[in-house]
């Protein structure tokens, strides 16, 4: 694949990543006076002597925190060749009502590299241009407290890559990490679509464990998607803060396969 035709991947990739992390996270620094609404029932439950558990997302006002995302993507055809991502989020949360929250989310941090490409001016150019254009990009988002994204706004940058990623953005990130109604216990699954793409992901609570004196939920999420010929498949292993419904992390693989070009994708995730 020529140089400009993988780094026309880049931005959608990222839209794809900064989706998936950005719904299920919530905050992990709470500004001085803030206060987690009431939300009846929030983490664990004992109903009729089974441990049940309630999966809400639930900042105050003024929370704010990061996430360090860290991606390598190589083709089948190509292993020598690979596609690095580092990037940061910041993501703070200026307004949280009964059941609207607002969520505001910049890029900080964003380098691309590319390993076994022949680094020449024009891909370097290419590189910074992409930089430059994420970080000078605002989303902000507006969800209820089960992770159902229901107005995406982009401003700053680009305007054609901020409407790309209001296009994209929005139909991935409505309901990724969506969490269930209802109490749910270890073993469950449940099910949701993932926005205009309607490409169906499966969650399962595969255990709950006290991580530095907190209890954590360990999700597992499983999705298989064949639209506009692109076919994809993706596993992931998420630990969630059963207080806040924040992710503490994330391991995402994936594989993805458009005009018979079949590449792979690992993403780790992590609370900064």
């Amino acid at each position: 694949m020529k140089i400009r035709s993988k780094l026309k991947v880049i931005p959608p990739v990222f839209v794809l990543v900064t989706g998936c992390v950005l719904v299920g996270a919530m905050g992990s620094q709470a500004a001085s006076g803030s206060a987690r609404l009431p939300l009846p029932p929030l983490g664990h439950e004992t109903q009729n002597a089974t441990d049940t558990y309630v999966l809400r997302l639930n900042p105050a006002p003024g929370d704010h925190y990061s996430l360090f995302i860290k991606m390598n993507m190589t083709e089948a055809d190509m292993p020598a060749t690979t596609i690095k991502m580092i990037m940061v989020v910041a993501i703070s949360y200026p307004s949280v009502a009964v059941n609207e929250i607002v969520q505001k989310s910049r890029i900080t941090t964003y380098e691309v590299t590319a390993p076994g490409m022949a680094q020449s001016d024009q891909l370097v150019a290419e590189f910074k241009k992409t930089s430059d254009a994420m970080k000078a990009v605002t989303i902000i988002e507006v969800m209820n407290h089960q992770g159902l994204v229901t107005k995406t706004t982009v401003t700053g940058g680009d305007p054609r890559m901020a409407k790309a990623i209001q296009q994209f953005g929005g139909a991935m990130t409505s309901n990724i990490a969506r969490f269930p109604a209802h109490p749910i216990k270890i073993g469950d699954t449940w099910q949701v679509t993932s926005g205009n793409l309607h490409a169906p992901i499966t969650f399962k609570l595969s255990a709950v464990k006290t991580v530095n004196g907190r209890q954590v939920a360990e999700l597992s999420e499983n999705s298989d998607q064949d639209k506009s010929g692109i076919q994809s498949t993706s596993t992931s292993t998420m630990e969630i803060d059963l207080a806040t419904g924040m992710i503490n992390s994330d391991e995402i693989s994936s594989t993805t396969t458009m005009q018979g070009k079949s590449s792979k994708m690992v993403l780790t995730i992590q609370r900064q």
